[in-house]
């Protein structure tokens, strides 16, 4: 099974199995994606350091043995959601207990429909490989039907999902003027769009699945409670990717407030611009490189960057030149906010910002650490000397 349906089914069986509990059930969908994880990182590694599409597409093509990478194969063991589950039973968490479901879920899915590709299941300990006699993949092995089959059963989760859920959010009250919830489908949609982006442009696009509502709700509000939302003159985004900041940005703002959000993904941005733009005029999808910023800006300041740009696998001079210009169009008082998924560039961030600060949101698929970025260092960059 592909990712996106490992974590919709795993969802919907969490959905049903523990009505009324939503964290025990995105805890079991991040347990679902958890084995598939290890693959994307290593497709982002090999992005990073400059491979061709298809050397990677090669690298990837698991067989048995190109991809016998440890990370992988440990992640698809048994072994390891075996462990999640004695900690779970020790700690008394329900919490770990779904994830730890979850995790063996995606491998109990995967043993039907992998054949070239099947792990050793128990690895470290032995070698030995279910191989199926059908395959979602290899033609010669049915994988049309077979991905028939994978698609109807997906389609019945999400109507299924769809049914339970409604409209209805699962986190907290919103702030006042942004509403609770998109449709399921649109955002499973969404998923999709985006998950097709990172595979496309792993180094570019940074996750594999869209930042959680809750998520977004979290980083905005490091803006503060005295934030002009409405007042502002220009919001800026970076990486506007499936538009689940851009949505909370348009409902805080005001209807004068000129939204500007930089996507260079082309199908992410013609995909912002169709389903957002009609009903926010104040909105410019601007399909491009983030570094016409300060060109866009046209001399004016901004109170508000907000950016979900890959910082850590950017490459280093980009990245000082970015982060650079962002600190010239602040307005005094200004402030970035940035979502990432590991803390390896705080101390770089310090180069460029005199205020830092950052909180984690561990429901998000994978957990990010959000940063609000405060008082920029004046001509932090300028010199132009790489700070890789």
């Amino acid at each position: 099974m592909r990712t996106p349906s490992h974590w919709v089914v795993t969802l919907a069986a969490a959905r049903a199995a523990r009505r009324g509990d939503r964290g025990a059930a995105r805890a079991a969908a991040l347990g679902a994606v958890i084995p598939d994880l290890p693959y994307w990182l290593l497709a982002a590694s090999l992005a990073v350091r400059g491979r061709p599409r298809g050397q990677i597409r090669t690298r990837l093509g698991y067989d048995g043995s190109e991809l016998n990478w440890p990370p992988d194969l440990a992640a698809h063991s048994v072994l390891a959601p075996a462990a999640v589950a004695a900690a779970a039973a020790l700690l008394r968490s329900g919490r770990l207990a779904a994830l730890a479901a979850g995790w063996a879920g995606h491998i109990l899915c995967d043993l039907p429909v992998h054949h070239s590709d099947a792990r050793p299941h128990g690895y470290p300990l032995w070698a030995r490989r279910f191989r199926s006699p059908l395959s979602a993949w290899e033609r010669h092995r049915h994988a049309r039907p077979v991905t028939a089959a994978e698609f109807m059963i997906v389609a019945a989760a999400i109507a299924f999902l769809m049914k339970v859920s409604g409209h209805g959010g699962d986190g907290p009250a919103s702030p006042a003027g942004v509403s609770r919830s998109r449709p399921l489908r649109e955002r499973l949609a969404d998923a999709a769009v985006f998950l097709g982006a990172f595979a496309a442009h792993p180094a570019q696009v940074g996750a594999v699945l869209p930042t959680s509502r809750r998520t977004v709700t979290n980083m905005l509000n490091l803006a503060g409670e005295e934030f002009g939302w409405r007042d502002a003159k220009v919001i800026v985004e970076l990486g506007a990717g499936t538009g689940v900041y851009t949505e909370q940005i348009l409902r805080r703002a005001g209807p004068r407030t000129e939204v500007l959000a930089f996507e260079r993904d082309p199908v992410l941005a013609r995909r912002l611009t169709e389903r957002l733009q009609p009903a926010h005029p104040n909105l410019r999808v601007i399909g491009g490189d983030a570094a016409q910023l300060e060109d866009r800006l046209d001399g004016r300041l901004t109170p508000l960057v907000v950016s979900a740009l890959p910082w850590t696998s950017m490459r280093a001079d980009v990245r000082n030149r970015l982060l650079t210009m962002i600190g010239r169009t602040l307005a005094p008082g200004g402030a970035l906010l940035t979502i990432q998924y590991s803390t390896h560039r705080e101390r770089e961030f310090t180069r460029y910002f005199g205020r830092i600060s950052h909180v984690w949101s561990r429901g998000n698929i994978p957990p990010a650490a959000l940063y609000e970025l405060r008082e920029p260092r004046a001509a932090a960059g300028d010199a132009g000397v790489d700070r890789g």
